[in-house]
């Protein structure tokens, strides 16, 4: 019964036993066996639930020191080594993913510090495509179609072609009306 998991089952059983035959060392040892099992099934339920409602929540390296915890005094148990290792690697992709987009956020602003708003733009946009929506990449990319639009609408005023540059400019610089670039460049218009 103990061998098939039945371990409620076991302890009601070896109670019993224990109850008739006093003394019985093999029973009271059974008996602490199951009961122990019991405690370490419990405990990793327990931990089992918790890492998977944090790893819900993204807090990936409290959920894998949660395990490595669980697993001290667990030592082997398959459950907890398989979620362990999917969250340091869900951690691991996290950390990846986070240094990349400081990397695009930086190679980004360096771009339009050289005016290169399109290259830049190009760069916010791939980001966007592969990992999806990030505030922070999303609000560059908006800002990089700003100031292209506000380039391109001074070539127009330049070309004699306000209404062009004005038309332009409602059209990409929404969210943006009142930086002083757009108020500049529509004011000259």
């Amino acid at each position: 019964i103990i061998d098939q998991g039945r371990l409620d089952e076991a302890v009601s059983r070896l109670e019993n036993l224990c109850q008739n035959y006093p003394g019985e060392e093999i029973f009271t040892t059974l008996l602490a066996r199951s009961q122990q099992l019991i405690a370490e099934r419990r405990r990793r339920d327990e931990a089992l639930s918790r890492a998977e409602a944090l790893m819900a929540g993204r807090s990936l390296g409290e959920a894998v020191e949660l395990l490595e915890k669980a697993l001290a005094g667990i030592p082997g148990d398959q459950q907890l080594t398989l979620l362990r290792d999917q969250a340091r690697r869900q951690w691991d992709e996290a950390r990846e993913r986070d240094e990349e987009m400081r990397q695009t956020v930086e190679a980004i602003r360096t771009l339009a510090q050289q005016g290169q708003f399109e290259t830049a733009l190009t760069k916010a946009e791939s980001w966007l495509n592969r990992y999806g929506d990030e505030v922070s990449i999303a609000r560059l990319r908006d800002e990089m179609r700003m100031r292209k639009a506000v380039v391109e609408a001074k070539s127009l005023l330049d070309q004699t072609r306000p209404e062009d540059a004005l038309g332009l400019l409602e059209d990409s610089t929404s969210g943006f009306a009142s930086s002083p670039e757009v108020v500049a460049v529509t004011k000259r218009a």
